[in-house]
C-alpha cells in the first residue's frame, strides 16, 4: 500500500492503514510537511503527530522536506489498482474519487509519488499546471453550442478563467460554481467572477468543494483548483468521455447548481 495526502486526519482510513500494517501488509505513506504553506501551524503538527502514530503501528510514514514538490496529490496505490481523492480521504461527506487498474497509471502515479518527472500520460496528469491543462483542453475544444459547466473549491485567474471567458463572451452558456467560504475576503476572486458575470456567464456560490468540468462530451475531474499558483505541485487531473460518468456528474453537478446561490458582484 502507497499512500499521499495533503492532511491525513485520525479516522477509518488512519485505522485501516495502522491495521493492515500490524497483519504484515507493506505500507508506505507521505504526507505534506506544510499544508497550505503553514510548516509550524495546527495542520503541520497534525501531519507530524498522525505520522508518528502510524510509525508506532509499523507503517513507513513519511514528511516531504523543504525543497520537494508541494504535495496536494490525494493518491492511493493499493495491490493493482490506484486511487485519486478530491479531498483528503475524509470519513464522511461527498466525496468523488477516480480509479484505475492501467499498469501504466499506476506507474506514473508511482513515480509521481517518488518524485520523478510524471507531468502527464493521455487523460491523466499529475502535476498541478498539467491537470488544468487537461480542463482548459476539454473547455476550449467543446463543440460551439456545448454549454460547458465548472466548478472549482478555489478561483482565480488563470487558463481555466480565460477559456471559460472566451466562451462567454462568444456568446456560449457557461455556468460556474465556486465554493461560497473560499470567497470570503478574496477581492481578486471577486473581480474574476464579476468579469466572467459581466461576459455573459452565470456564476453561483454552493457549499461543496467539487472540482470538476462538464464540456460536451468530456468530463474532467480532479484535486487541482482553477488557480494559477503553484503549477508544479503535485496534484492530479482526469479526462473521461464515458458516457455513464458523464451522466453521474452532471446529474451532481445539477443538484448542487439548483441549491446555490447567485454571485452578487
Amino acid at each position: 500500500v502507497r499512500l499521499t495526502a495533503s492532511l491525513l486526519g485520525r479516522g477509518k482510513l488512519l485505522r485501516a492503514l495502522e491495521g493492515a500494517a500490524e497483519r504484515g501488509a507493506s505500507v508506505d505513506v507521505t504526507l505534506e510537511r506544510a499544508p497550505y504553506g503553514g510548516g509550524d501551524g495546527q495542520l503541520a503538527r497534525l501531519n507530524r503527530h498522525v505520522a508518528q502514530d502510524l510509525r508506532r503501528h509499523g507503517v513507513a510514514a513519511h514528511l516531504t522536506q523543504p525543497g520537494d514538490a508541494s504535495l496536494h496529490l490525494k493518491a492511493a496505490i493499493i495491490d493493482g489498482a490506484a486511487f485519486l481523492d478530491q479531498r483528503n480521504w475524509p470519513s464522511s461527506g461527498p466525496d468523488q474519487l477516480a480509479v484505475t487498474q492501467s499498469p501504466k497509471d499506476i506507474e506514473a502515479i508511482s513515480n509521481a509519488i517518488d518524485g520523478k518527472a510524471a507531468l502527464r500520460r493521455g487523460d491523466l496528469a499529475l502535476r498541478k499546471g498539467a491537470a488544468l491543462d487537461l480542463e482548459v483542453g476539454a473547455i476550449r475544444h467543446a463543440a460551439s453550442g456545448s454549454v460547458v459547466r465548472c466548478e472549482s473549491e478555489t478561483f482565480g485567474p488563470s487558463a481555466v478563467s480565460r477559456a471559460l471567458l472566451e466562451r462567454a463572451r462568444r456568446g456560449e452558456r457557461v455556468e460556474l460554481l465556486v465554493t461560497e467560504a473560499t470567497l470570503a475576503g478574496n477581492q481578486v476572486e471577486r473581480r474574476v467572477l464579476s468579469q466572467l458575470q459581466s461576459a455573459g456567464a452565470a456564476v453561483k456560490l454552493t457549499r461543496a468543494d467539487e472540482k470538476v468540468a462538464l464540456a460536451g462530451n468530456v468530463a474532467w475531474i480532479g484535486s487541482a483548483n482553477a488557480t494559477s499558483a503553484s503549477p508544479e505541485m503535485l496534484d492530479w487531473g482526469a479526462c473521461s468521455r464515458d458516457a455513464a460518468t458523464l451522466s453521474v456528474l452532471s446529474e451532481r453537478f445539477d443538484a448542487r447548481w439548483g441549491a446555490a446561490r447567485e454571485f452578487v458582484a
